[in-house]
């Protein structure tokens, strides 16, 4: 999976353009940004923005595991479509899981994602949260486990085209297919601007 890692010192029009080669491909209709730390967010703001212009695409930023629910306001306020938590050593405790759940409050159903390792027990603690599982996984049996859990049945069959959750496989988009995911894209986005409006309103209520 590619990972677009955007700098401050990189300007958005270079940015755009590499991200211009993968949509052309048609192999993804999505696409996974993380931000640097020197990347103010007015500018993190301004290319999300910038890459909904130019392309229907899903946007997933991958972010480390937040300490509160405050950060994840904070990366929904992006305008991104789905968030992908990764920590480095592959473990999460109980309580990271918890806050990362909180995300699945802000974004559509199927749209937080964990990075987990090939671990029965650990998948199914992100399930059971509402959030998916995101590898490559190498055991099919993995996936299909994954697949007969109850939280997939309340899934967009749609959205799990779009965004691949541990198939390893490249797709064929038709034109209908095309059609069809604008038309998700454009729900998610005008939905996303509700919130965001709301959650911008709660914070200057509380003077914050």
């Amino acid at each position: 999976m590619k990972v677009y890692d955007i700098r401050g010192d990189a300007p958005n029009e270079m940015i755009v353009d590499e991200i211009h080669e993968q949509c052309v491909s048609g192999e993804n209709k999505y696409i996974v940004i993380q931000f640097d730390t020197d990347v103010s967010h007015v500018d993190r703001v301004k290319l999300v923005s910038e890459i909904k212009r130019f392309y229907n695409i899903f946007i997933i930023l991958k972010a480390p595991v937040p300490d509160s629910n405050t950060e994840i306001e904070e990366y929904f306020s992006y305008g991104i479509h789905g968030i992908y938590f990764a920590a480095d050593l592959l473990a999460y405790t109980l309580e990271q899981l918890d806050v990362m759940a909180g995300a699945t409050d802000l974004f559509l159903e199927g749209c937080v994602f964990v990075d987990v390792p090939e671990d029965l027990e650990l998948i199914v603690a992100v399930l059971d949260r509402k959030m998916i599982p995101f590898s490559c996984f190498k055991e099919p049996e993995t996936v299909s486990f994954i697949e007969k859990h109850k939280f997939f049945s309340q899934i967009s069959s749609s959205l799990l085209r779009y965004i691949p959750y541990g198939k390893n496989k490249k797709l064929c988009f038709s034109f209908t297919d095309k059609i069809k995911m604008k038309v998700l894209l454009e729900t998610m986005n005008f939905r996303q601007k509700l919130m965001i409006k709301n959650i911008d309103e709660s914070f200057n209520s509380s003077g914050l």
